[in-house]
């Protein structure tokens, strides 16, 4: 039930919350002046409009506290605020505001205190939070705070009665200081009712810095459920990196202190809400709005008042930016006319569960089922009646496994199956099943998109735990009585499978594998073997792979496909490539046979190759066709742009023979780029078989944002050719295991070492040393092909992490996977490495030996700080 709603009032509210950011809190209020501004032009204003006119409800924290209090209880326009933001930035944080070491606190509290009530006396509102004018039911403001010794629920101080858990009616001056009592900033300040017990506060950026989710619940509160919404408008302080203080001492820098992780959480914290809300709006048109400087802002530490002149520049610059103007414009006009969008607040809030209702949810990235799928009518026809439509309520759980020969098409007829039916299932998820750390990441996917993690736990629970995570999904799964379906995709092994099945009656469960003992403990009707394809459906393929799909009925060219499909086995895999080989213009239906002839009698005398089955014969045989056309391509005119594609293929090609085959992602190539750590790497000049080299793939404009343009065109090559595949998103690729497996085999042995320090360079400078959310997501992306690498690495010896900074980087990406035992391993060498080059009593390899220690002590379960933090600060000054 709304709490203080007012009777009558129907025009929709718009919602502004303000982030925490120390002296940074100047950007915010330079883009609400910029809003304003244009409010006052399009609307042909004599004087500056004051954001408490048009804001209903305005949240903040900290510094964005601050600026809530200024706006909307003592209703000031957006340059009366700057000018006292400024005067308050200069003042508080001035040398001569310092304290002496020891003492709690770094600035003088009472400077603070005495500057916010000489802008409440100017002001001649109050002094009290409670606002005493009722002229207009807008400029409801409220400040967050979090009390010391109850730090999982922050309070609200607000400049308006509500009928429950109304909070104490303090001065004005008292709730700016709880909001922006940071830690080693201001000491803790007390407040309380008078002659009642004394509540101590302390920032509340160490909870919400980012307010958006506290002006939503507020709203409800406020307002009711029923009540209309036009926008949320969130305005943060510049993105941060990590959030540190201005030239830190040696114990800052060095040791896992617990300021340090606070600080980095409180990044991490902004820009983890504001991603989240983002995607919880993300189909409502113009009901979201996010602005945060994008560069310059990392740069500038909480205290830095004198560089306030550099912070104006970086965010005059971001708001020039074409998006953002536009953006800016969009609330202008909603300003201006609040139009009724019919979006209440209940809706609003309701909409991530009304969002995911309708579709069948799927987790990126996941194979596509291909657009020339052939036959198979009798597999697709069997699964049909096997997962046929049931009645509601308990049912019994189903499982089925499709099993048969590398290339046969397993994956294919799943997902063909789950597209032809998906209306049957209200959920679909494929599942990377080839080993352990694939389940764990499709999982850990699984958890992000339905919010199935420990976020509402605090920060020691919250750690990033790989058995935690799959046992909340597996929980989830066990108790969804829904008609879901889990396609499991290329079981290896039983083991692999043991401990991630869910238990429970519900759901159904679709395995592929090329391993038929899965199956034993099946029924026999739930087990089918797919085999070669049928002669007819084979010949089929291979015109529809060719691209003669148009003349696939003209009996003559059926005849002359005939023997083409039959010496490739009638297997789907070989038949699509040998067709994309064929479309390339190389060969025709005629030749390709002589052709495959003679590749596989010189393949065969390779001892590589030696055993190698019937069928693999044809799938290697097809691949090396392909290849060996790549390779004629890239000999050509070094200025045609065929040439250039096929260099760029064959080395995107020979980097990812060393990766994970399923989810290689287009964002490794561009993070390594903008890092520009291989630039300058003489060993990243090295290519064979005529491949561009690793640079040219990763070059970027002049504003240092990557070129993508070559790497697109070398995938669309590999596309072309059937040796990789994308998902939906097309920033995801994959290969097959075989054309993987053959991919690595095909490099000279005295090329490998090569190849595999480039793959293995190019994902450590992928590797980057923030804590953002998207950060966190993407390194835990790489842990299949950190793992690869180094399976290879440590199978051949050929290759061992002498780099410090590629070690200290992997393990990072191995502890916050949950792979403790890997992680150390790296650590330690790294540890080891710096003790023999500075000697046992450097500070830093003190620093690195403590934050070991630590990590092993709680067995993993620390915040980054603890781990990453000694590494990356020694490998700066290696």
């Amino acid at each position: 039930m709304a709490q203080h709603a007012s009777p009558g009032v129907d025009k929709p509210v718009i919602l502004l919350a303000l982030d925490g950011g120390g002296i940074r809190g100047l950007s915010e209020l330079l883009i609400l002046d910029e809003i304003m501004r244009r409010v006052k032009y399009d609307l042909n204003l004599t004087e500056m409009p004051r954001p408490c006119e048009y804001f209903d409800l305005i949240g903040g924290t900290s510094t964005g506290g601050l600026i809530a209090l200024m706006l909307g209880r003592l209703r000031m326009s957006t340059d009366e605020a700057l000018r006292a933001y400024n005067s308050l930035a200069c003042t508080i944080f001035s040398k001569n505001n310092r304290k002496r070491k020891g003492q709690d606190g770094m600035f003088k509290a009472s400077t603070l205190e005495n500057k916010v009530k000489e802008v409440v006396s100017k002001k001649d509102l109050g002094d009290r939070m409670l606002d005493p004018s009722t002229q207009s039911s807008k400029g409801k403001a409220f400040v967050c705070a979090v009390p010391a010794n109850n730090m999982e629920h922050p309070r609200r101080f607000r400049t308006y009665p509500v009928r429950t858990l109304a909070s104490v009616n303090c001065k004005i001056w008292e709730a700016a200081r709880a909001t922006t009592a940071a830690p080693t900033f201001f000491k803790r300040i007390a407040i309380g009712e008078e002659d009642q017990a004394l509540e101590e506060f302390v920032d509340g950026g160490l909870k919400c810095n980012n307010p958006a989710n506290q002006v939503l619940d507020e709203a409800r509160d406020v307002y009711g459920n029923d009540r209309l919404v036009r926008c949320l408008i969130s305005i943060g302080t510049g993105h941060p990196g990590t959030i540190g203080l201005s030239k830190p001492d040696t114990f800052q820098k060095f040791l896992p202190t617990k300021l340090i992780d606070v600080l980095k959480k409180i990044a991490t914290d902004c820009e983890k809400t504001a991603n989240d809300i983002s995607v919880r709006f993300r189909d409502v048109e113009n009901f979201y709005f996010r602005f945060n400087v994008v560069h310059g802002a990392e740069g500038i530490s909480l205290e830095e008042w004198e560089k306030l002149g550099i912070l104006t520049e970086h965010t005059k610059a971001y708001m020039s930016r074409v998006s953002v103007s536009k953006d800016i414009d969009k609330i202008v006009h909603i300003l201006c006319h609040p139009e009724n969008t019919g979006i209440t607040l209940r809706t609003i809030c309701g909409v991530p569960h009304i969002l995911k209702l309708p579709q069948p949810v799927r987790v990126r990235p996941q194979p596509i089922p291909s657009p020339i799928f052939t036959g198979r009518e009798d597999v697709i026809e069997t699964l049909e009646k096997f997962f046929s439509p049931r009645p509601y309520g308990p049912t019994p759980r189903r499982e089925y496994l499709l099993h048969g020969l590398g290339g046969a098409g397993k994956t294919q007829v799943a997902l063909q199956f789950a597209k032809k039916y998906q209306n049957r299932f209200s959920r679909i998820y494929w599942i990377d099943a080839s080993n352990r750390p694939t389940i764990e990441q499709s999982y850990k996917a699984i958890a992000a998109d339905n919010n199935i993690d420990s976020s509402s736990k605090d920060s020691k629970e919250a750690q990033v735990d790989r058995d935690t995570t799959t046992a909340l999904v597996l929980r989830w799964f066990a108790n969804l009585n829904q008609e879901w379906l889990l396609l499991f995709d290329n079981c290896e092994s039983i083991k692999n499978l043991h401990d991630f099945v869910p238990h429970g009656p519900y759901g159904n469960i679709l395995f592929t594998s090329r391993d038929p003992t899965l199956g034993l403990t099946l029924p026999p009707n739930t087990i089918y073997e797919i085999s070669e394809m049928e002669n007819e459906d084979a010949i089929t393929l291979l015109l529809r792979a060719s691209r003669l799909n148009d003349k696939e009925m003209d009996e003559g060219l059926r005849q002359r496909a005939r023997p083409v499909a039959k010496i490739l086995g009638f297997l789907p895999l070989a038949i699509d490539i040998a067709g994309a080989s064929i479309h390339m213009g190389r060969y025709d239906l005629d030749d390709y046979i002589n052709t495959f002839r003679d590749h596989r009698e010189i393949m065969m005398k390779d001892s590589t190759f030696t055993g190698a089955s019937r069928y693999n014969q044809a799938v290697y045989t097809a691949w090396d066709i392909s290849y060996d056309t790549l390779k004629s391509f890239a000999k050509g005119s070094k200025d045609s742009t065929k040439c250039q594609d096929a260099k760029a293929a064959l080395q995107i090609l020979n980097l990812c023979a060393f990766w994970h085959n399923e989810g290689i992602m287009e964002e490794i190539f561009r993070r390594a780029a903008e890092n520009q750590h291989l630039t300058n790497d003489p060993k990243a000049q090295y290519s064979f078989d005529y491949a561009t080299k690793v640079p040219d793939l990763l070059k970027v404009n002049v504003e240092k944002n990557w070129d993508p343009f070559l790497f697109r065109k070398g995938v669309s090559t590999l596309l072309s050719f059937s040796l990789m595949k994308q998902d939906r998103s097309k920033r995801y690729f994959s290969m097959h295991v075989l054309v993987h497996s053959w991919a690595r085999d095909h490099i000279p042995s005295t090329a490998k070492p090569h190849q595999l320090y480039i793959a293995t360079a190019l994902l450590s400078s992928s590797i980057s040393w923030r804590y953002l959310t998207e950060d966190y997501t993407f390194r835990r992306q790489l842990l299949p092909h950190i793992k690869e690498c180094k399976k290879h690495g440590e199978a051949a010896e050929i290759i061992k992490l002498d780099n410090l900074e590629d070690a200290s980087k992997f393990s990072l990406v191995f502890y916050e996977g949950g792979h403790w035992q890997e992680a150390e391993e790296l650590e330690v060498q790294v540890m080891e490495t710096r003790k023999r080059v500075l000697g046992e009593e450097h500070p830093e390899s003190r620093a690195m030996e403590g934050g070991r220690r630590a990590v092993c002590a709680s067995d993993g379960d620390v915040q980054e700080g603890a781990w990453g933090g000694a590494s990356r600060h020694a490998d700066q000054h290696g």
